[in-house]
C-alpha cells in the first residue's frame, strides 16, 4: 500500500484567525466537546460551507475552508490522551482541580478559556513547525 499523501501542502493554509486568537485579537466563535469521540472542536468563525479537516500530528488538525484555505478552527482528536501527553495543560488542570477526562465542561468559563488558549497556542506551534 502506498503511503497517504496530504491533500494539501500546510504552507499554503492560512492560519491568521489562529494567529489573531493566540495574540488576543479575536475570541472563540464557538467549541464542542464530543464525549462519544474524546474530541474537542474549537472554532474562530462559523463555518459557512463544508471544511477540510488537515491532521498536523497525531492529536491537532486544523479546520479550513476548501475554497480560500482559511484555517477557521482546529480539533484535537483523543482529548483524553492529549491532556496526558500535554504537561502545561495537565499542570493547569491539576492547579484548577478540574478532571482531566471533564476538560472543562460544564466548568467556569474562564477555566474553559484558559484550556482552550493553552491548546490553541500548542496548535499555533504545531502549525509553525510544519509551515
Amino acid at each position: 500500500m502506498a503511503p497517504l499523501e496530504p491533500l494539501i501542502d500546510v504552507k499554503k493554509l492560512d492560519f491568521d484567525l489562529i494567529e489573531q486568537f493566540v495574540d488576543q485579537k479575536i475570541s472563540i466563535h464557538s467549541s464542542h466537546y464530543d464525549k462519544e469521540m474524546d474530541t474537542l472542536y474549537i472554532y474562530f468563525k462559523c463555518p459557512d460551507m463544508p471544511t477540510v479537516v488537515h491532521f498536523m500530528d497525531e492529536f491537532l488538525a486544523a479546520i479550513y475552508n476548501p475554497k480560500d484555505l482559511k484555517v477557521i478552527g482546529f480539533m484535537v482528536e483523543y482529548l483524553s490522551l492529549y491532556q496526558e501527553k500535554n504537561k502545561k495543560l495537565n499542570k493547569f488542570v491539576e492547579k484548577q482541580r478540574v478532571a482531566p477526562s471533564s476538560f472543562g465542561y460544564p466548568v467556569l468559563m474562564d477555566i474553559k478559556e484558559k484550556q482552550e488558549m493553552i491548546i490553541a497556542k500548542d496548535f499555533a506551534r504545531v502549525a509553525e513547525a510544519l509551515v
